[in-house]
């Protein structure tokens, strides 16, 4: 079960899409008192989905976002009636997140969002389907971006044109200012990009 408590203002967009993404019956109350007043906390409350469960609705995360773009208008967390959550009875043994752990689906959205070049480079699906099946094709999506981050891409083609090509995750930083009625909120978010290097005779070429 979920519990994830937070100030209402650090709910971005992508949180909502990545709390959909993961969990269902999600629902969300506003803390009471001197404790909402100091820190202007809300709480997530839903239950982890399961491989078989679809992907987060996009109508769902915009609802979701745009009930913590006003606050007040949430349920006190005292509405929350008895028994809508069961509690299971001992730990499962869930496991911490890890930020070194790819979210498949999440990756898999990025490198589909990621720069023309990476995506003819290495999602030219229709003309790999069209020929002779050989190792290691097809790979799925997740799959190129999983062996890029790893850096497990990496290797010589020997062809007409020898090339080595090289994989790997980096991590970007963007800061993000606002303004909202409780003053100014800066907010840096933490990406992970995949850049794929390709070393040719005429010098090393990148993909972005």
């Amino acid at each position: 079960m979920l519990i994830y408590i937070i100030p209402f203002y650090r709910a971005t967009y992508a949180i909502c899409h990545m709390l959909c993404e993961d969990f269902r019956d999600l629902t969300v109350f506003r803390f009471i008192g001197k404790e909402y007043e100091r820190f202007r906390q809300v709480v997530f409350l839903g239950y982890r989905k399961s491989a078989e469960d679809p992907a987060a609705d996009p109508q769902e995360v915009q609802t979701l976002y745009e009930s913590l773009l006003e606050p007040e208008k949430l349920p006190d967390i005292t509405e929350l009636p008895a028994g809508r959550y069961q509690i299971p009875d001992k730990s499962c043994g869930e496991p911490v997140f890890q930020g070194e752990i790819f979210n498949i689906r999440e990756l898999e959205e990025q490198l589909r969002r990621d720069s023309p070049e990476i995506r003819k480079f290495l999602f030219a699906g229709s003309n790999l389907e069209l020929g002779a099946k050989r190792p290691l094709l097809p790979l799925k999506i997740s799959q190129i971006g999983l062996l890029g981050g790893s850096g497990m891409m990496n290797g010589f083609v020997d062809s007409k044109f020898p090339h080595v090509v090289k994989g790997k995750i980096i991590k970007q930083k963007k800061t993000e200012i606002q303004t909202e009625q409780t003053g100014i909120s800066v907010r840096e978010v933490t990406s992970n990009r995949m850049v794929i290097h390709i070393l040719t005779n005429d010098g090393i070429k990148r993909l972005v």
